[in-house]
């Protein structure tokens, strides 16, 4: 039998963002108006990265990192 060869996901597009600090709040603001639908921000009140973006259904998730 052939052997399958396993693919490895591409990288189709890179984009590079400035690390705001901003609130939660802010970053739904910011990300409703940002035509990329995702936006990667400090938190300004837990200081940890995070990272907020649209689904392909509209609805927002919110990835909060911790150190």
């Amino acid at each position: 039998a052939p052997r399958e060869t396993l693919r490895r996901p591409r990288i189709l597009r890179s984009t590079r963002q400035v690390l705001k600090a901003m609130s939660v709040a802010d970053a739904l603001r910011e990300v409703e108006v940002n035509a990329e639908g995702i936006l990667v921000f400090r938190d300004a009140e837990t200081e940890a990265i995070s990272v907020l973006f649209r689904q392909a259904n509209g609805e927002l998730t919110l990835v909060e990192t911790e150190a």
